[in-house]
């Protein structure tokens, strides 16, 4: 259902085996899983955009992608989903950036829903702005990453990439990497050239 304030959707639990068979067979049917989930874009305090590349332990290894990720339970308040605290949550475990800290995240917000594509996948934006520079958000991150190996878990990126805000850049990556991005990908940063 969707109104001027909001869109209310209506879901049901289901668990990874059934997304990752649904994604794997693409065959439209009975057993199809629409897969809402959140993505962050990243702009550091000197306007550069931070996603990653999936490292090889996960399900979509090599994959170009924003912070983000599939809600679940743990995002239940009462019978709703709250997706700020998912973003929040995704933000922590995938960059160490804590969303409630004004000297790492200046602010964060909804910003755009993608639909459609390959998978049929609603990916809810968020639009989060570093209080920090690149520079400072890199050393802060090495050392979140140097923390995470010593407690023996492993980065979700395999590495981050900074990109430049701005029309050559953006161009260039696609150009070299578009076959590697996740599918939401494309689309946003078409919108973001518009706004430069």
């Amino acid at each position: 259902v969707e109104t001027i304030n909001a869109i209310v959707m209506v879901v049901d639990e289901t668990d990874y085996a059934h997304y990752l068979y649904d994604q794997h067979t693409a065959k439209p049917g009975h057993y199809e899983v629409q897969v809402i989930h959140t993505a962050a874009l990243v702009v550091s305090r000197d306007r550069k955009i931070i996603f990653g590349q999936m490292g090889k332990h996960t399900a979509r290894a090599g994959i170009l992608q924003l912070c983000g990720g599939g809600i679940d339970r743990d995002d239940l308040r009462g019978d709703i989903f709250d997706l700020d605290h998912n973003i929040a949550k995704e933000l922590k475990e995938e960059l160490g950036a804590d969303a409630t800290d004004p000297a790492q995240v200046a602010r964060y917000e909804r910003a755009f829903l993608k639909e459609g594509g390959s998978t049929g996948k609603l990916t809810v934006i968020y639009r989060v702005e570093l209080a920090e520079t690149t520079e400072e958000f890199s050393a802060r991150y090495k050392s979140f990453v140097k923390n995470l190996i010593k407690r023996g878990e492993t980065p979700e990126f395999s590495h981050l990439v900074v990109l430049a805000k701005n029309e050559n850049a953006i161009g260039k990556f696609f150009k070299a990497n578009e076959q590697r991005c996740d599918e939401y990908m494309r689309p946003l940063f078409d919108v973001l050239l518009k706004t430069i």
